[in-house]
């Protein structure tokens, strides 16, 4: 009994359902249902799959550099904006492709989109932002302001 119950749980759900169907009418199938959309939309990127995307902040002497990768995207769908001291960029992309193979039409349609949002430091200047986009990647520049030692303050007499 315990070996039963330990191959059931091993199994799952779904080998319990298809156990009993040879993997070789399994793979017949999915070869026959799969392989001519993937046939199809071989050429078409993976939009699900950007990676691990992430936002970097950093100082470099007297910049503060914040960067995004951003690989397919366009400079025009990237939306930048500075709101007391947050930095937000926002922006997405829509695919639409229709291809007709013999008989049978197939359509794609995808759409990605993203948001970041990043508090600045105090030390960034915020009066003068430099962006760019090369290559795929976002950077927005700022300017460190002159620092400025604490000072004592005396009292009124």
């Amino acid at each position: 009994m315990k070996a039963i119950k330990h191959s059931l749980v091993k199994m799952g759900l779904l080998g319990i359902l298809l156990g009993s169907i040879p993997s070789s009418s399994l793979q017949a199938w999915n070869r026959a249902f799969f392989q001519p959309l993937n046939d199809t939309f071989s050429q078409v990127d993976n939009w699900g799959d950007r990676g691990n995307t992430t936002l970097s902040m950093y100082e470099k002497g007297d910049k503060i550099i914040v960067e995004a990768p951003l690989p397919g995207i366009e400079e025009a769908d990237i939306d930048i904006t500075l709101e007391k001291g947050v930095l937000a960029i926002t922006g997405g992309r829509k695919k639409s492709e229709e291809k007709e193979k013999q008989d049978e039409k197939y359509y794609y349609r995808a759409s990605s989109r993203f948001s970041y949002q990043v508090a600045l430091p105090e030390t960034a200047d915020l009066t003068d932002p430099k962006a760019t986009f090369k290559n795929g990647m976002m950077t927005v520049e700022f300017k460190k302001k002159q620092s400025t030692e604490p000072r004592k303050i005396q009292f009124n007499k």
